[in-house]
């Protein structure tokens, strides 16, 4: 198994940003669907407000933080969330590009397509202690 996530790597690392991104979109998506999109649904429900639905996010995600901005929200993770990282099977920086896909897969889920835009900060994989991405809610 280990050989063929390597031949990923290979792709994560060689391709162009096209293809990188359309590939990383669907595994974001795929994902996203799994667990963490019914439990940022089940955040934003019941009339939640923005800083309301983040608090119940952390205290249902290990190692998540955010703070609120007046034009943005960024959200902070102390460990990788990613089962190929942490497995060893992918360690290219440009992994953490489905990682910002879904986020804004799961944002847009919830303020709707297009009124989102996300932005990776800072990320493990890259050598920073945390990963930080920037929220901006564009409607």
């Amino acid at each position: 198994m280990k050989q063929w996530f390597d031949g990923v790597e290979d792709f994560l690392e060689s391709s162009g940003e096209v293809a990188r991104k359309d590939f990383l979109s669907c595994c974001a998506k795929r994902c996203s669907d799994s667990y963490p999109l019914a439990l940022y649904k089940e955040a934003f429900s019941d009339g939640r407000s923005l800083p309301e639905a983040l608090k119940y996010l952390a205290n249902n995600f290990d190692g998540f933080d955010y703070a609120v901005f007046s034009d943005r929200v960024e959200l902070s993770y102390s460990q990788c969330g990613c089962d190929l990282y942490k497995e060893g099977l992918i360690t290219s920086v440009n992994l953490c590009q489905c990682s910002e896909a879904s986020l804004l897969y799961i944002w847009e889920q919830i303020y709707g397509k297009g009124a989102v835009a996300v932005t990776t900060k800072k990320t493990i994989i890259g050598g920073n202690d945390s990963c930080l991405f920037e929220i901006r809610i564009l409607k």
